[in-house]
């Protein structure tokens, strides 16, 4: 009985110092995300090491004070191995589409079940410091293994070559209806093409596809490849990917990529998919036109503002649309919903009091990446003067969202600033031809 109390003693104590340990972790992790460039494996990994430094003390001194026992090194192996393996789960994690924060919480509840039982059998046991050593070598040694092997980077993907062509003149306005097909994940959603197909009135039609932080190579692969498939296809308005491709019935492609936009192009291949998607889009339907749906990154994971167009240049235009343009042989259009965010909080952000009720950037959204109905109404627009070529200025502001019931709008000065910014960023934004690159 007395062996039995102290376990369960040892384990409070254990579990108190470790939400100290977790506070220092997560006030460290959400910190670095904040105020630095560096992502989520990388800020886990230093948040944790902090941790860690606490952790040692906290247990050599208390948890297993009455033990008289603890190799240092032993810890250092252990832990360092459980950070590796902490930090690739929540690397794997966010990748297929889990939130930041639930990802965080769930490698957190984990990592605390698999400490205590090395700290307890291992690290902190009587006459045990060469076996603590021997097994953290191997579990470090294992877990440097595991990030080698699965996050691999073969090297940068040979890209055909585009440039501006400020040669290509303002296309005309499309007259009559477009029936649409949307490609993507929750950055796409069903309320966002409910809202464009208000925008643009009568006779505008629309299909989708959707997924939980889908890849394009995973809506190429089917649905069995697709996270949240049944759940977020649950709409009249889901097409398969094959049916739609199949179908003359389209007038525009709009397809996106998934959110890490730089994980993804690393692990998911995004430029072969992109290729693929296009060719296939292209040989049923040689009319149908193309649009690249550029989207935004989480708003904590470093420098928001800069980091819009420092990633259209690093990763959409020489992975994504560079690949399409080459592929379908004529121009591919944008729809640059990311960089219309970042204007319109620019503008935001140098008017003394907000714009129209809107004071900051969190404003359009309803979490770190997600958007509110504000942002999706800003999205909308944005879509609407890119497919339809048509200004944006003086559509409605008061609009449904996908089930039927009334989004929260914008003020009419909101909706009127956004429309401004949405038709000067659409109309101005580069367009690009082919120079050369890798033949078919």
């Amino acid at each position: 009985m007395a062996t039995l109390w102290s376990d369960r003693s040892r384990w409070m104590r254990f579990i108190i110092s470790g939400t100290i340990n977790t506070g220092v972790d997560f006030a460290c992790f959400a910190a670095i995300l904040r105020w630095s460039e560096l992502v989520p494996f990388q800020a886990n990994l230093i948040a944790f090491s902090a941790a860690v430094c606490v952790s040692f003390i906290l247990n050599r001194l208390w948890t297993f004070g009455d033990r008289r026992s603890g190799s240092l090194l032993a810890f250092v192996l252990w832990m360092a191995a459980i950070a590796l393996l902490s930090s690739w789960l929540l690397d794997r994690a966010i990748l297929v589409g889990v939130s930041v924060v639930v990802a965080k919480l769930g490698v957190t509840a984990l990592v605390v079940v698999v400490s205590y039982q090395v700290m307890n059998r291992l690290v902190f046991a009587p006459r045990r410091a060469g076996m603590a050593v021997i097994g953290g070598i191997f579990a470090l040694s294992a877990m440097v293994g595991l990030n080698a092997v699965l996050t691999f980077d073969a090297g940068p993907v040979e890209s055909p070559v585009v440039e501006i062509d400020p040669a290509l003149p303002r296309e005309k306005p499309v007259e009559g209806s477009l029936n649409i097909y949307h490609l993507g994940h929750s950055l796409v959603g069903r309320d966002m093409p409910a809202m464009l197909a208000q925008l643009a009135g009568a006779g505008h039609d629309y299909g989708v596809q959707l997924g939980w932080g889908t890849s394009l190579s995973q809506h190429l692969a089917g649905p069995e490849a697709i996270f949240g498939f049944a759940e977020e296809n649950m709409t009249s308005r889901f097409v398969p990917l094959d049916h739609a491709l199949a179908d003359p019935g389209y007038d525009a492609l709009v397809f996106t990529e998934s959110i890490g936009l730089r994980e993804a192009i690393r692990y998911h291949d995004s430029t072969n998919a992109v290729t693929q998607l296009v060719r296939r889009a292209t040989e049923a339907n040689p009319d149908l036109a193309i649009y690249l749906y550029e989207t935004w990154h989480p708003q904590y994971e470093g420098d928001w503002l800069s980091r819009i167009p420092d990633d259209w240049h690093t990763y959409w235009l020489p992975h994504l649309l560079a690949a399409a343009i080459h592929v379908a042989g004529k121009e591919v259009h944008v729809v640059p919903a990311g960089t219309v965010m970042a204007r319109l909080v620019q503008k935001v952000d140098a008017t003394p009091g907000g714009l129209g009720g809107m004071t900051r950037r969190e404003d359009l959204f309803k979490d770190e990446i997600h958007l509110s109905d504000i942002g999706l109404y800003l999205v909308a627009l944005t879509h609407y003067a890119a497919v339809y070529r048509r200004s944006p200025v003086g559509l409605p502001h008061e609009l449904l969202l996908y089930d039927g019931t009334t989004a929260n709008a914008p003020s009419a000065d909101l909706a009127l600033a956004m429309q401004r910014i949405v038709e000067e960023t659409v109309f101005s934004f580069p367009r690009y031809k082919k120079l050369n690159g890798p033949k078919d």
